[in-house]
């Protein structure tokens, strides 16, 4: 199948149904899942100027220019991850009175504006004293937050409804893919951007305000698509199960899912511990400028995810998440210690690792959505997934990130004035021993947790590395087949006659 079909379809003579995504489905289901990745598309500006809810290189610099040091910091990026806890009431509301994509669309519209606040206030006022810039800043990202999971839950009960689940990994994989392209695109245009406004005063309300053009753009898109009580698989609200405190456990008690959700919880808890302060070390001690960090954080992994994540979409669908889980929570694991050797002199292995990062981050990403959405019956998908959203993030995510920014300041003064030796001429750095604890963890997260996760349809991990070398040498077979060839061609064709 060409790889336009993916996004066009093919009608069948005589009848309603369409191809994509590797599979049949009715004209209507198609349009709304084409809808759905055009929305996330039009949306990614938001995305890559905020980061929300972590910070981009753009919210990093916009945070750490209020003066806060790490531990405040990071703090305030936990905001967005307490505020999960909204998804309870908002999963009673729900349950009880439907409307999930009202009240989804209208979270969306509310909390894409929020951001302009922070460069038009400053503005408007002549400048704001630190700690009302902060207690601003803390504002936005609160009751942004909360709107943000409010439209999460709806999203992810709304998507289980509206996606088929014969091709759930192929149209993830190509739904990545597309909104990779846009975010390389749109991070190309930013990186552009970015030089011509340093100093200006207007920066972070132009940049904000460009984030909030296309975060409205995606959410007027979702008025196009079926409702969930009416999609593909439709959800009757009256079987519908909200979340609530009693039946908050009841995840924890599946035998089936408990292990998936012991993974995710100390998986997040490692990816979190130095995550939130990458961009802080690439702009503090290895001084990179924001249009570089834009490059290697954003544009660099954004290529690799659109080169590889339909692929390994495909094979989520052929082999199973379980494999395809544990072979990208593998390779992840190295990452931390790639950076540890990471100097001014040595840039380039960042854009190593985040070539890196872009397809198996990415594919962990993946795998660990389809496994939450489609491990449970929709009647439960609510609960079920709100549980792991909210046991990761307050047991995982949160603990992470304020562990992460006091031992940053605490070890910091130690460390600056002890000058420790450490690899290529450096000096030890509190950012180092973050590294270190975050391999030992998704080391702990992959070989402890991930291979007790359950899958009835996945292959075994052993067989699936077979089946990708057997793939793999007729792929290199191929290309040099196809290398002879244009070689033979290439002497005959001007060779001396």
């Amino acid at each position: 199948m060409k790889p336009w079909n993916h996004l066009i379809g093919r009608l069948k003579p005589g009848s309603d149904y369409v191809s994509g995504y590797g599979t049949h489905m009715d004209s209507r289901t198609r349009a709304d899942l084409d809808l759905a990745i055009f929305a996330v598309c039009v949306g990614a500006m938001f995305s890559v100027i905020t980061g929300f809810p972590g910070a981009s290189p753009v919210l990093t610099a916009y945070l750490k220019g209020l003066g806060l040091n790490d531990r405040l910091y990071g703090m305030l990026l936990t905001i967005p991850q307490l505020t999960i806890l909204i998804q309870i009431p908002a999963s009673v509301f729900f349950g009880r009175h439907g409307g999930i994509k009202k009240w989804s669309i209208l979270s969306w519209l509310l909390l894409k504006p929020l951001f302009v606040l922070l460069g038009v206030v400053p503005l408007l006022a002549g400048g704001l004293p630190t700690g009302v810039a902060v207690l601003l800043a803390a504002g936005v990202l609160f009751v942004g937050s909360c709107l943000l999971w409010v439209g999460d839950i709806g999203l992810n009960t709304w998507f289980g409804s509206l996606i088929p689940v014969a091709c759930k990994g192929q149209y993830f994989g190509t739904r990545q893919r597309m909104v990779t392209l846009f975010n390389v695109g749109f991070a190309l245009l930013l990186s552009a951007l970015l030089p011509r406004l340093d100093g200006n005063p207007s920066k972070y309300a132009i940049l904000f305000t460009l984030a909030a053009v296309s975060g409205i753009a995606d959410a007027l898109t979702y008025l196009k698509i079926r409702p969930p009580e009416s999609a593909h698989q439709p959800l009757d609200r009256r079987t519908f199960k909200p979340i609530r405190l009693r039946s908050f456990l009841e995840p924890f008690q599946d035998r089936g899912f408990r292990p998936f959700l012991l993974f995710s919880i100390v998986w997040y808890f490692s990816l979190n511990l130095a995550g939130p302060y990458f961009n802080v070390y690439m702009l503090n001690t290895l001084g990179i400028t924001l249009g570089l960090q834009t490059i290697l954080a954003q544009i660099v992994p954004g290529v690799a995810t659109f080169l590889f994540i339909r692929r390994m979409g495909r094979m989520n669908d052929r082999f199973g998440n379980r494999p395809v889980l544990l072979l990208s929570c593998a390779m992840v694991c190295l990452t931390p210690l790639v950076w540890l050797f990471v100097t001014p002199d040595t840039l380039f292995l960042i854009a190593l690792v985040n070539l890196s990062g872009g397809i198996f981050i990415t594919t962990v990403d993946l795998s660990v959505m389809n496994v939450a959405i489609f491990s449970t019956t929709a009647e439960k998908r609510s609960v079920y997934l709100s549980a792991r959203a909210i046991s990761t993030i307050l047991i995982g995510v949160v603990p992470a990130m304020l562990i992460g920014g006091a031992l940053s300041d605490w070890l910091t003064p130690v460390l600056t004035r002890t000058r420790v030796p450490f690899l290529f001429g450096q000096s030890l750095h509190a950012f180092h021993i973050l590294l270190i604890l975050s391999f030992a963890l998704r080391v702990i997260g992959t070989v402890v947790f991930a291979r007790r996760i359950k899958e009835e349809s996945s292959r075994p991990f052993g067989p699936m590395l077979h089946d990708l070398a057997v793939d793999t040498r007729g792929a290199l077979y191929k290309a040099h087949i196809w290398s002879v060839q244009f070689r033979t061609f290439i002497v005959h064709r001007f060779r001396p006659r």
